[in-house]
């Protein structure tokens, strides 16, 4: 019993820090979540009790609505802990267990969570620790219902308080889904929650961490490449999911207009489904927004690329050097036909020749076709002249003129000649 008040039941959850019970609020008869911490967390003080009273305030669909907090003074024998709306359903982590989420479901995901975070951000918090196991997935009250999501254990990080923000050596937070600014050691802010809530989706859609293994694993891969989007998502869903998990702080998009892209964008995953097969092929693209103007694209590249299957980079490598041999090829043909001399390559002779003209350039060079004479062709002999009636041989033994053709025995005189 805490404050002769709240009356655990059953352990729903055990962190690092606290436990999770369910428990009977016997003041107004109903069951909530009560989250005790450890002794010695979350100590009470003037700054610590000014950020639970903000927090027992932020009220919204998709938040966890936080109903009580008690923060131990030194003194005091009962633990600090936090009274909040009892959630009948699961978490997103189980959810994950069984398979990635339709495209449906990842989307309205997106638009719920980062409407939460809105609320969370415009009071000036920063949530820390955005995963999987904080997001809680209320059973639906009909079947077939669509999925509705709640983030929980927001502002807790700042209820514990700068002082422990490490303990032994690590950050608040669940390594998988650091920030790169909060691996560096750097203070988180919103952009920190939108890269955490940009490796979820992720996650929610393939099924798969991004940065699987234990946390010195996480951070090391997280150093080594950027998260990998699949290739069959649409472009503009590549395009959101790239921005939000850009390395620069700087080119993040806001908790609000991730809310606005993923509403509109949404009809586009309708039937999409991840493929069975890793995507380690397709790096990271940065997005730069249009506020970073004069940011470094190359600061923000990927800083590895895992290798593609060697088999299919050894098709790749073939291809590429086939394709770049024929180009070679072809270039060499047209640089030998553009400067080859004239008449020392016949491959450079039309096929038809062309008539030159009937004057040669050159007495001692023979023109490549015979010029086309008109010279007249040698006359064929002339008829002999009909002959007159005169020099028709006349019958009898007298001497023709000319050439008879009576049966006359004179001579022809062209005989004589």
């Amino acid at each position: 019993m805490l404050l002769e008040r709240y009356e655990l039941r059953e352990a729903l959850g055990r962190g690092g820090m606290a436990t999770v019970y369910r428990a009977l609020d016997r003041q107004l008869g109903r069951f909530v979540a009560v989250k005790l911490f450890a002794s010695g967390t979350a100590v009470d003080d003037a700054r610590r009790r000014a950020e639970a009273t903000m927090l027992a305030r932020l009220s919204h669909p998709n938040l966890v609505t936080l109903h009580d907090a008690h923060l131990a003074g030194v003194d005091d024998d009962t633990p600090s802990f936090l009274v909040m709306e009892l959630i009948e359903g699961t978490d997103l982590r189980t959810r994950l267990d069984d398979g990635p989420l339709t495209g449906v479901e990842a989307a309205e995901l997106a638009a719920e969570i980062a409407e939460g975070l809105v609320v969370v951000h415009d009071a000036g918090m920063v949530h820390r620790d955005l995963k999987p196991a904080n997001i809680l997935l209320p059973a639906s009250t009909v079947p077939g219902g669509r999925l509705h999501a709640k983030l929980a254990d927001f502002g807790i990080a700042h209820l514990l308080g700068a002082e422990r923000l490490t303990t032994d050596g690590t950050v608040i937070g669940t390594a998988a889904y650091l920030s790169p600014e909060q691996v560096a050691g750097a203070e988180p802010d919103a952009s920190t929650d939108v890269y955490a809530l940009g490796l979820v989706l992720l996650e929610a859609l393939t099924g798969r961490r991004s940065y699987p293994g234990s946390p010195v694993e996480s951070v090391s891969a997280r150093a080594a490449y950027d998260p990998r989007i699949p290739s069959t998502l649409p472009d503009d869903w590549r395009g959101m999911l790239a921005a939000m998990t850009a390395r620069s702080p700087a080119l993040r998009p806001t908790a609000m207009e991730i809310a606005v892209m993923a509403r509109e964008l949404a009809p586009q995953l309708v039937g999409w489904e991840a493929s069975g097969e890793p995507d380690d092929e397709m790096p990271t693209a940065v997005m730069p927004s249009a506020g970073a103007a004069g940011a470094s694209v190359a600061a923000d590249a990927p800083t590895a690329v895992l290798a593609p299957p060697a088999k299919r980079r050894r098709g790749l490598l073939v291809a590429l050097v086939a394709g770049a041999l024929v180009v070679l090829v072809a270039g060499a043909i047209g640089l030998g036909v553009l400067f080859a001399p004239s008449g020392t390559n016949p491959s450079s002779v039309p096929s038809t020749p062309s008539p030159t003209t009937s004057t040669p350039a050159s007495p001692s060079v023979a023109p490549t076709v015979a010029p086309v004479t008109t010279t007249d062709p040698a006359p064929a002999p002339a008829p002999a002249p009909a002959p007159s009636q005169k020099e028709k041989g006349n019958p009898g033994k007298g001497k023709g003129n000319g050439p008879g053709n009576g049966p006359g025995k004179g001579k022809d005189k062209s005989q004589e000649r």
